[in-house]
């Protein structure tokens, strides 16, 4: 179990403690630290507890006793005040009788969903090379879950491992652009007319919540924060079809979308308002019950995201 440098409340000792809540009987185990001090803990807790010894692993030294319970229907909690040791690294030893261990595969999870993210922002730009020491060292894990989430990426084709260069992210060309638009404008003028006069209040409202949104930032200029309520708009369109071959083809489709409106607004910010606007009259078609207007609005929008990249289309 690793954790940053331990400080008093800090988000570090909170993750470490992640899934456990800490019995008010830690008061007397730990540093003699007074009971108030233990967040979310409950002396009225029957569950069965367990100690842990926790050790400096720069001298194999134990540090302190915990006594833990583990009870997944409570906030996590942890000892706010009584964590001080100026220690660098913390890891659980193995206690007698059965151990309590970090959830790897939570690990993976939480590396696989921050190295996707980082990507999809353009934090991690396309064509850079990265490795995956650096990348362990930024997410504060070890290499394990970073290389377990990084095979998981390169699968979904947004990174190449290479064994002498080391981590490439992958660059979108402009012909997996091109794929992408002519893929997107065969299916979503059809999910146009098979919505045009049949939306729900609530879906209704789904989409001018979204263009509330979109209208945000745009006025904003965060590229990052429209590229995701752009992609969820047309995911909440494709949605609403329940058709579950369309919903799988959008949602393999969904981290392409994101890098390419990332990508459209960086370079041509003035797409931005844009945007808005021709979301803003789809939606107003869809109401109309206007299934062909709506078709050829959704089409023209895609198609003006093509031309940025290929003027003659």
């Amino acid at each position: 179990m690793l954790c940053e440098p331990l400080e008093p409340g800090s988000a570090s000792c909170r993750s470490q403690f992640e899934g456990f809540v800490v019995d008010e009987a830690t008061a007397q185990q730990v540093d003699s630290c007074p009971a108030s001090s233990l967040v979310g803990s409950s002396s009225e807790t029957k569950t069965p507890k367990q100690k842990l010894r926790l050790v400096d692993t720069s001298t194999g030294m134990p540090v302190r006793f915990l006594i833990l319970h583990f009870d997944p229907f409570q906030v996590p909690a942890y000892p706010q005040d009584c964590i001080s040791m100026p220690l660098k690294t913390v890891k659980e030893a193995a206690p007698t009788g059965s151990v309590v261990k970090p959830q790897r595969a939570a690990l993976k999870q939480q590396a696989y969903s921050e190295l996707k993210r980082l990507i999809l922002a353009g934090e991690l730009a396309g064509g850079s090379v990265q490795s995956v020491r650096q990348l362990a060292a930024q997410l504060h894990m070890s290499k394990t879950p970073v290389h377990a989430a990084l095979e998981r990426l390169e699968a979904e084709g947004l990174v190449t491992l290479a064994p002498q260069q080391g981590v490439v992210v992958r660059e979108l060309s402009i012909q997996d652009i091109v794929n992408h638009y002519e893929t997107r404008q065969a299916l979503e003028p059809y999910v146009m007319r098979r919505l045009a006069g049949r939306l729900t209040e609530q879906q209704i409202e789904q989409l001018r919540q979204n263009l509330v949104e979109l209208r945000r930032s745009a006025s904003a200029n965060d590229n990052s924060g429209l590229m995701e309520v752009d992609a969820e708009f047309h995911q909440l369109l494709c949605g609403f079809v329940r058709n579950d071959e369309i919903t799988r083809v959008m949602q393999q489709l969904r981290d392409k979308v994101q890098r390419v409106i990332l990508r459209v607004t960086e370079q041509f910010p003035e797409r931005m308002g844009k945007t808005y606007e021709e979301h803003r009259a789809i939606v107003e078609s869809l109401v109309s019950g206007d299934a062909d207007h709506a078709a050829h609005l959704m089409y023209e929008h895609l198609g003006q995201g093509l031309r940025r990249f290929l003027p003659n289309r």
